[in-house]
C-alpha cells in the first residue's frame, strides 16, 4: 500500500517516517527501557510523537536509521529485547510542514 497524499517529489526527499514498537522481554520493569528508548531518539533530532502501542518518528534518513541503531543498542542493556519498525519515504509527516525543512 503506498501512502501518497502529497506531491511524488517526496519522495525524493531525504526524508523519512517510522513507526517503531519496543518490547523488553523478561523483564521487571518494561518502562526504563521503553523511556531510555524514546529519550535516544528525542536526542537525534528527530520529531518524536510517543503513542501507547508505538513511536513515530521523522527526519532525515540518515539520522532515522542511526537513532534507531543507538535506540536499539540502548534498550538491549536491560535485557532482551524485540524492536519492530515499518519505515517509508512516501507517507508525509502530519506533524510538521516537510518543505521548511
Amino acid at each position: 500500500m503506498v501512502c501518497r497524499s502529497q506531491p511524488i517529489l517526496l519522495m525524493w526527499l531525504p526524508f523519512i517516517t517510522a513507526q517503531i514498537s519496543l518490547y523488553p522481554l523478561k523483564q521487571k520493569d518494561i518502562a526504563r527501557p521503553i523511556t531510555g528508548f524514546i529519550q535516544v531518539l528525542k536526542e537525534h533530532e528527530l520529531d518524536v510523537v510517543p503513542g501507547a502501542m508505538s513511536t513515530v518518528i521523522a527526519g532525515k534518513e540518515k539520522v532515522v536509521w542511526n537513532a534507531l541503531h543507538t535506540a536499539f543498542l540502548t534498550a538491549t542493556k536491560h535485557g532482551d529485547t524485540v524492536m519492530l519498525f515499518s519505515v517509508s519515504n512516501a507517507c508525509p509527516w502530519p506533524h510538521k510542514d516537510i518543505y521548511s525543512r
